[in-house]
């Protein structure tokens, strides 16, 4: 079975899945392969939040970074008297 769900694909009104360029029709299978499709399918839901929750941590992380370089531009005297 592939890893990508551009090769793992479920055409829901057609109840049709497609793996490695082959289709099958999920009515036709057996209920532990329809169990398999499922975590599979749940498998790529989770990557997918987990891809869109690691964008956010760079994209916070990239944002405190830039806040901290801006920050440690003052001026020197700035440090010693504790204004940062």
């Amino acid at each position: 079975m592939s890893e990508t769900l551009k090769e793992t694909q479920v055409e829901k009104e057609k109840n049709i899945i497609t793996v490695d360029e082959v289709e099958y029709n999920i009515d036709d299978l057996n209920d532990e392969v329809k169990m398999i499709i499922n975590h599979v399918m749940d498998l790529e839901r989770k990557i997918s939040n987990s891809q869109f929750n690691i964008d956010q941590l760079l994209f916070g992380k990239r944002a405190f970074v830039q806040e901290l370089k801006r920050r440690l531009e003052k001026e020197p005297e700035d440090f010693e008297a504790g204004v940062v």
